[in-house]
């Protein structure tokens, strides 16, 4: 049964508050600022306001409940998948720059910690014509807090159960001459097991340190733009063979962010800026396994991003054109790519045009782009884009997207030669892999009768070819590990809708809630994709009471769904993992002297299990804010 209070009615928004939203900039959805109101792309936001009002104390957290969005969690991180394509195919950008050390092949949303972040925002669907590889099923973006003018200052506490702890703190100062925010934050939590019959622990305890720094120089009209961030996280757990040996396994990764560069104005409409950026990614793996050596590991990880960015803005009187090139180089050192080299340069050059074909009462934005990437593997590659923005009658916008979408293999599935003894399998790369190829298409209708009142339905088809799986191999001889190779085995087909609903009558309190389908087939099998459910379904209210009391109940109901089974091949029964309901509660108490004291449940309604679902369970927690 679906509890009524997250099934009436069957919708939620996918926007900022109605109150912030006319001041809401985004810039993932064309690269360049637009108000969230009159972006020709369809982008969805993730306020301050939010990320507050639930607690989120990461991005993870923060996109949990959000449409189209599924989390994959595993012992060492959080990946999303976006409208049921994989979070291999999802691009993570933190101020639009790209990221190094991923989790298998994605960016772990867990370690961007909730105090660095201003909004997240997503484009949904291939976004490749503005971002180059990796943006298939789309972008995140989470962009983070710049100080304000004057002094500020925040402190943040909590602490909860599973000896889950968090303490952070902002200062920021701003003024003529430029600004400046330092942000610093530890986060701690407990391992958790669900069934303790079994040695092993289905979630990582893990111990964090987060440093970020992000200022602005003004020289006249030119901005110089710097930051750097530094992330330090051990985890450590416990797995278990069926053979019943037992690892004590842990993790030490150390991450390093760096961005500088200026934006110059090029006479009255025109801008000229430049990034350069470099990431660093460690990683120390230690697998050791309780009374004996034999099957010890202990290996190390370093990867490396280094790029840069020159762009120009031209605004004319019913253009804003957007040329740019791109330079990118990776490299990947570990044991583990067995003598190989990882290393891949790529250059780009990409090109749009936001053109206002007609004004007045029918605005009518066409949005033509597209980008060359040449990459020194896999060589040229072409990614057009196109969007269509049409505004029918007052308070209701259409928008239209079309656009092609490449991910190139990683080094990890092109050089990758794996071990884990722990469970009982082998994963090797495959240098003669092709780079994935997708084709989106996405139709979105957004109408705002009144201020209160919103409604969203947003339609998507993606064709995407050449997916790269892991496909299990003959055994080389009796006993020896479960072989896995990547390799491009399937064609799929991903489709589905949106439907979403925003009520907020009065300032005070706000009332949202979703409904997402999903389709998507493997089409050189016919079956269902693993690991996505057909249906899912999130609500969530807000309150905010005149006592200066403010609490926050969000839910989602999620469908069953299969799940993928390491298992040799022919031997993989079908599993699937059941439906399930989780919710999470925050009440929050202003007090004096700009503090607020709040209490907190995660995981509500206790979902989740050892074999099939490994959620963490039910979480209680409190602590204090502190602004001033």
């Amino acid at each position: 049964m679906w509890p009524s209070v997250f099934l009436w009615p069957v919708v939620f928004a996918a926007s900022a508050t109605v109150a912030g939203e006319l001041e809401t900039i985004v810039v993932t959805g064309t690269r360049q600022e637009t108000p969230l109101l009159e972006t020709p792309v369809a982008t969805e936001v993730i306020d301050g306001e939010r990320l507050r009002a639930i607690g989120a104390e990461n991005a993870a957290e923060a996109l949990a409940t959000h449409p189209g969005v599924q989390l994959e969690r595993s012992f060492n991180g959080t990946t999303v998948q976006l409208q049921g394509l994989s979070a291999s195919a999802v691009l993570v950008l933190i101020d639009g720059q790209r990221q190094t050390g991923k989790v298998g092949e994605a960016i772990d949303l867990s370690r961007i910690a909730a105090e660095r972040i201003e909004r997240i925002e997503i484009v949904k669907g291939a976004a490749s014509a503005l971002y180059g590889a990796d943006a298939v099923g789309g972008v995140i973006n989470v962009i983070t807090k710049r100080a304000k003018r004057g002094v500020e200052a925040r402190g943040h506490l909590v602490l909860g159960s599973r000896l889950n702890s968090d303490l952070s703190g902002e200062v920021g100062l701003g003024g003529d001459l430029g600004n400046l925010r330092l942000t610093a934050g530890w986060h701690r939590g407990g391992a958790y097991d669900l069934d303790e019959n079994e040695p092993a622990t289905n979630g990582s305890a893990f111990d964090e340190l987060n440093l970020s720094a992000r200022g602005e120089l003004n020289l006249g009209a030119a901005r110089i733009h710097a930051q750097g961030e530094f992330n330090q996280r051990a985890l450590t757990g416990v797995d278990a063979n069926t053979a019943g040996a037992v690892f004590d396994r842990h993790n030490r990764t150390r991450t390093y962010g760096l961005t500088i560069g200026p934006d110059v104005p090029v006479g009255d409409t025109s801008r000229l800026s430049l990034r350069a950026h470099l990431s660093a990614f460690g990683d120390d793996y230690l697998l050791d396994q309780r009374g004996s050596a034999a099957l010890d590991q202990q290996q190390r990880t370093d990867e490396r991003l280094y790029s840069a960015t020159l762009s120009y803005l031209t605004l004319l009187e019913d253009h804003a054109i957007q040329v740019g090139v791109e330079g990118l180089a990776e490299t990947l050192a570990t044991p583990r790519l067995g003598g190989r080299s990882g290393d891949r340069q790529r250059a780009s050059v990409y090109a749009q045009d936001e053109w206002q074909l007609l004004g007045g009462e029918l605005p009518l934005i066409l949005v033509p782009g597209a980008r060359l990437d040449v990459d020194s593997q896999f060589g040229g590659q072409l990614t057009p884009k196109l969007a269509l923005r049409v505004d029918p009658l007052p308070g209701w916008v259409l928008r239209l997207s079309y656009g092609r979408g490449f991910k190139a293999p990683t080094f990890r599935e092109l050089l990758l030669d794996f071990e884990n003894p722990s469970v009982g399998y082998r994963v090797e790369g495959n240098p003669e892999l092709r780079p994935e190829r997708s084709t989106s298409l996405q139709l979105s209708s957004e109408w705002s009768p009144v201020e209160a009142l919103s409604f969203n339905l947003n339609v998507f088809r993606h064709q995407v070819d050449d997916i790269i799986q892991t496909g299990a191999q003959p055994a080389t001889e009796p006993g020896a590990p479960i072989r896995y190779l990547y390799v491009n085995v399937a064609q799929a087909r991903v489709q589905g809708l949106e439907a979403s609903l925003r009520f907020s009558p009065r300032r005070r309190w706000t009332w949202e809630a979703a409904y997402t389908f999903l389709d998507a087939v493997d089409q050189s099998t016919g079956e269902r994709l693993a690991g996505r459910p057909r249906h899912r379904v999130t609500s969530s209210i807000h309150l905010a009471l005149p006592t200066d009391t403010t609490l926050s109940l969000r839910g989602a109901w999620t469908d069953a769904r299969a799940i993928p089974v390491v298992a040799a091949a022919g031997e993989a029964p079908p599993l699937s993992a059941p439906a399930y309901l989780s919710g999470d509660l925050r009440v929050e108490q202003g007090l004096p002297g700009g503090l607020a004291a709040f209490v907190g449940v995660d995981n509500l309604f206790a979902a989740g299990d050892a074999e099939l679902l490994p959620l963490p369970p039910r979480t209680f927690y409190g602590g204090l804010n502190l602004v001033m």
